[in-house]
């Protein structure tokens, strides 16, 4: 019985653990309020009341309206960021948070000494494909999938196995090993070729770029 506590304790570990927060970690980042949503030529500038310590490529949404995700072009000021779209607002212009970038899909039970967590990374382009996706995530809002089927958002999905001890002190080795992993999986994403960067070009006796 103490065995099968044991292990029913370990698998709530898995679940947790990409909302438990330690001293190595942050808590997840909290929403910014905006001040002003504005579209010129199919470039959106948002506003937001306070800093919103967010990057260029990186991955966001806005709650104003039906919701829009997409990925900052961007970042001029501390308040004030641009992507690609269609968006205005007048009056109340809702929130922006960062996107999700690791999410936890599944995890094995802990079988002798290991666990396998199955992970999805949302890597961000600007120069997206467009095409029919749906994320593995079923938690995914109808936001965050039209941001993966307009390609500003590429999912990708990764296994690791990590032994029982790593799930121990608050799981700071898993999360540690998972955000470099998605760090360095963005890094070589962003220095490949886009998806959609040579998409339509094409030869006729000459390249049309």
């Amino acid at each position: 019985m103490k065995n099968i506590f044991l292990l029913v304790g370990k698998l709530r570990l898995v679940v947790l653990f990409l909302c438990a927060t330690n001293v190595a970690h942050s808590a997840a980042v909290t929403a910014v309020a905006v001040s002003s949503i504005s579209t010129l030529a199919g470039v959106v500038t948002v506003t937001t009341g306070i800093a919103h310590g967010l990057t260029v490529n990186q991955g966001i949404c806005l709650s104003f309206g039906t919701g829009t995700c997409g990925t900052i072009a961007t970042a001029p000021t501390a308040t004030t960021f641009t992507l690609s779209g269609n968006i205005t607002c007048v009056t109340t212009c809702g929130t922006v948070q960062a996107a999700p970038q690791i999410i936890l899909l599944q995890a094995t039970p802990i079988t002798g000494t290991s666990s396998t967590v199955i992970v999805a990374f949302w890597l961000t382009t600007t120069t997206g494909i467009t095409a029919t996706r749906t994320s593995a995530w079923t938690g995914a809002s109808s936001a965050q999938n039209t941001a993966l089927t307009q390609g500003q958002f590429v999912e990708q999905i990764h296994n690791y196995t990590f032994s029982a001890s790593d799930f121990a002190s608050n799981n700071a080795v898993i999360k540690q090993v998972l955000t470099d992993a998605y760090a360095s999986a963005q890094t070589d994403f962003s220095n490949s070729p886009q998806p959609g960067s040579l998409y339509g070009v094409f030869y006729n006796g000459g390249w049309s770029q």
